[in-house]
């Protein structure tokens, strides 16, 4: 059975020409409950009646969700600023109730389709100005309405600096004047050891049906940890999104990760924004080669949304940082080692001939030789064991 409208919504609006304040009310769909959406609009129309056309101004705070909007079957013009934007439609003797289409990007979950109606009070309807004055009176309340939206957003935009404040960085060790050889391969190898108990995986969040990438992906952090412990190796997850956003602290759940419950399922919050981590295991890191599956649930209030959809995360090897330290630290000592007091430039009296062989240019090269194979030597030591 359909839905029945009630018989005000069955009325047409009459009003004589001029300008009104029209308190309106976004409702779900079939429905005479208030939608969640109706918070991301403010709560009166600015209407400029001329004969039977209505010409209908609502101002939202939602206008980066929303891809596009038709209000009783008529497209609608779309004033936009940031995340506020000024709607504008005509239509002819409108009823108190007008179905609504929004084609809406939703976080996390993607472009979808959302309809809702809205409930225009014609007979609580204000007079404003006369027809010849267009109603700016109106829209610059309605833009003062929208304005805590603005600030909202501008502080969204700020909070990205601080999704990932939580992960801490080291200082590397400053370098003391005219250190020795040894002292330069004891830092390095202590900083390999730091990088061998926890490593440092990239990746991204793809579709279930597909290789492209997930709206999801927004929204992970794309550095997996991935740390040993006893037989088997442990992959750290995080999830970091906006409170502005108002999905809520528990927006995200994981349901499955590689077959399984996802482990250490923990939630969180900094100043900006609210953040997920959980892990799951794998007996060896090659197994992160291949792809892994997996399945979130997503709740999104104001689009009415509550669903559970797969997604794939396909890892590669982010490469340390140590080994770049390393590549500094063997630049270093191989300038150390060419300083040297015991290898001494050869004088302009014997670059002729040298007592051992009598011949200049291959005693260079000997020492050349013997400079950079200390440096390849180091460099193959310090990538195997990072490797």
């Amino acid at each position: 059975m359909g839905f029945i409208l009630p018989s005000s919504a069955k009325a047409q609006a009459n009003l004589s020409d001029g300008t009104y304040t029209v308190p309106v009310t976004l409702l779900k769909a079939n429905s005479s409950s208030t939608s969640i959406a109706n918070m991301f609009f403010t709560q009166t129309a600015a209407v400029k009646v001329t004969g039977s056309n209505y010409q209908i101004q609502l101002q939202t705070s939602g206008a980066n969700y929303i891809t596009s909007m038709t209000v009783g079957g008529q497209s609608v013009n779309e004033d936009k600023s940031g995340s506020n934007a000024t709607l504008t439609v005509n239509l002819t003797s409108p009823a108190d109730l007008v179905p609504v289409t929004f084609g809406l990007q939703v976080p996390i979950m993607g472009t979808m389709q959302q309809s809702a109606q809205f409930q225009f009070k014609w007979a609580n309807a204000t007079r404003t100005q006369d027809s010849t004055t267009a109603p700016a009176a109106n829209s610059s309340s309605s833009s003062s309405a929208a304005t805590p939206a603005a600030t909202s957003s501008s502080s969204s935009s700020a909070s990205s600096s601080s999704s990932l404040s939580s992960v801490s960085s080291s200082q590397a060790p400053t370098r003391e004047p005219n250190m020795v050889p040894s002292k330069e391969t004891k830092t390095t190898k202590s900083t390999k050891t730091t990088k061998k108990a926890a490593n440092t995986w990239k990746y991204v969040v793809l579709k279930s049906n597909s290789n492209a990438k997930s709206i999801a992906n927004k929204y992970y952090t794309h550095a997996a940890s991935v740390k040993k412990v006893n037989k088997h190796y442990r992959v750290l997850l995080k999830v970091s999104y906006k409170k502005a956003l108002k999905l809520g602290s528990k927006a995200v759940k994981p349901i499955s990760i590689n077959g399984y419950k996802p482990h250490n399922v923990k939630y969180g919050s900094t100043a900006k924004t609210y953040t997920l981590t959980y892990t799951f295991n794998i007996s060896s890191t090659s197994k992160l080669k291949k792809i892994i599956k997996g399945k979130i649930h997503v709740t999104v209030p104001y689009a009415n949304i509550s669903q559970t959809f797969g997604i794939r995360f396909k890892f590669s090897h982010a490469k340390a940082k140590a080994t770049v330290k390393a590549a500094k630290a063997t630049k270093h000592q191989t300038a150390a080692l060419v300083t040297a007091s015991q290898l001494k430039a050869p004088t302009a009296s014997s670059s002729a001939k040298l007592p051992q062989t009598g011949d200049g240019n291959d005693t260079m090269t000997s020492i050349i030789g013997a400079v950079l194979g200390s440096s390849l030597l180091f460099t193959w030591g310090v990538n195997h064991e990072i490797n």
